[in-house]
């Protein structure tokens, strides 16, 4: 009948449950972390949910079981879960025990994304890894204390995370990387003042850069910006000013 179908449908449920908490109670016991569980039925996300609602921070894996075929997609659950909690949430999705080697936190100026920085110094602190911080702005001005906010939540050893990524990392990219939009800049005002558009180039080897984006950044979208050094002598002939 469909009354002992529910029924063993339940059973099944509940059994499967109670084998994924025996597990977890034993993984917990091996680290020495305590642990109450708790099997309940209905909704998953709703369930979730509610229980958030009363708790400081939410541990959650981005898929279910059923999912392992599609290991780097995220699961339906846990894209609803992520849009509504209102807690901070931890994320892993490796079925595998491994030591955490990144922390990263996304960081908007509220009172919910404060709290979820003091859990992850906290976690920091507690697990060798880096904490990357993802500052996050809906408004065309970044809040100005924003920084101030996470330094004060890092201890040292997360502030020279910080300072890496942020900072020292930041500066050695703008001092070794090429910036196409710059070199588009350079031309167009070279262009506008004392040359043209078609006497300027950028060499290609051994100074790379998509030399395609560098005409598009100056304002000439069909424009390819490369010339080799072999072709270089083939500019003599014009006695245009030359960039």
């Amino acid at each position: 009948s469909d009354e002992m179908s529910r029924d063993h449908l339940l059973a099944i449920f509940k059994a499967r449950g109670s084998a994924v908490l025996h597990r977890l109670e034993d993984q917990c016991q091996v680290a020495h972390v305590p642990i109450h569980t708790e099997l309940m039925l209905g909704g998953v996300p709703e369930l979730i949910l509610r229980e958030a609602e009363q708790s400081k921070m939410l541990a959650l894996g981005r898929r279910g079981n059923h999912s392992d075929h599609q290991s780097d997609r995220l699961g339906h659950n846990f894209r609803y879960i992520a849009h509504h909690v209102r807690c901070p949430a931890i994320v892993g999705g490796d079925p595998h025990y491994r030591s955490m080697k990144r922390l990263l936190l996304a960081y908007e100026d509220n009172e919910q994304a404060l709290c979820a920085v003091e859990w992850a110094a906290l976690l920091q602190q507690a697990l060798p890894g880096d904490m990357i911080v993802l500052a996050m702005q809906h408004q065309a001005e970044r809040p100005p204390h924003w920084e101030a906010a996470i330094k004060a939540c890092l201890d040292h050893g997360g502030l020279q995370n910080y300072n890496l990524v942020f900072h020292e990392y930041q500066d050695y990219y703008l001092r070794a990387s090429w910036n196409t939009s710059e070199m588009g800049q350079v031309i167009r005002s070279y262009a506008e003042s004392v040359g043209s558009a078609d006497t300027a180039w950028v060499v290609a080897y051994p100074y790379w850069v998509d030399t395609r984006l560098v005409g598009i950044n100056a304002g000439y979208p069909t424009r390819d910006y490369a010339i080799l050094p072999d072709q270089l002598e083939g500019t003599l002939s014009d006695k245009r000013n030359k960039l």
